[in-house]
């Protein structure tokens, strides 16, 4: 009776574990995804400072 106890804790603990994998992998895209549209907004800012200035200059 016991061992059943025991093996039924196991199959929990591993499918809390598979779930809180998924749900990590699954923030770790949002957080690439956000840091890939973080660089590209600040390059294309960047770019149209360094175009305005020339404009500027001529």
């Amino acid at each position: 009776l016991q061992h059943q106890v025991l093996i039924d804790a196991f199959k929990n603990a591993d499918k809390e574990l598979k779930r809180t994998n998924a749900d990590r992998s699954i923030d770790s895209d949002v957080e690439m995804e956000r840091k890939k549209s973080h660089i590209c907004n600040s390059s294309t800012s960047t770019a149209d400072e360094t175009e305005g200035g020339e404009a500027g200059e001529h």
